[in-house]
């Protein structure tokens, strides 16, 4: 799936750049997600902010297999920010802990 469509670059550099960190600490992450509840925070023509509620799982664990460390929030607090540019929305930001 080509994220770039619905998802900003610097988002997608963020993610990549984590994951090539967790890479070279020889580790992964396993995460668990399901939305509770979505609130529509504020709306432009070119802007949408929501605030979302996640049951969320997250475990580390290392390459061998051996878990290293679970982390779980409920609810996980999210504001989502969309921008609208080139003739469709995406997604610019999120701040988790909102």
């Amino acid at each position: 799936m080509n994220l770039s469509k619905i998802v900003s670059k610097g988002l997608i550099d963020r993610t990549i750049e984590e994951r090539q960190n967790d890479i070279k600490k020889g580790i992964y992450k396993e995460i668990k997600s399901q939305i509770r509840k979505i609130d529509l925070e504020s709306q432009t023509s070119s802007r949408i902010v929501v605030l979302v509620e996640l049951n969320y799982l997250e475990r580390i664990v290392k390459n061998s297999g051996e878990f290293v460390n679970e982390t779980s929030l409920n609810p996980l607090r999210v504001k989502y920010i969309l921008g609208f540019s080139n003739k469709s929305w995406k997604l610019v930001d999120f701040v988790s802990g909102s």
